[in-house]
């Protein structure tokens, strides 16, 4: 059996996890909105530049909390 102390931790652990996929999901959204609304691949270079300080790397940047 599981203690109830560790278990709760487990489902705290769980609904951030939660949290953090659903900040993904949103961010995710919104670059692929930008991707439609700009009409050349420099537009929207130019908007992930001015929206994701570590353009350029292997990394994107997380919108949110």
């Amino acid at each position: 059996m599981i203690d109830t102390e560790v278990r709760q931790d487990i489902l705290k652990l769980i609904n951030g996890v939660r949290k953090d996929l659903e900040i993904v999901r949103q961010n995710l959204n919104e670059m692929q909105n930008m991707l439609y609304r700009c009409s050349t691949d420099k537009e929207f270079e130019d908007w992930l530049k001015k929206h994701d300080p570590e353009f350029g790397t292997n990394y994107v940047m997380i919108f949110g909390e």
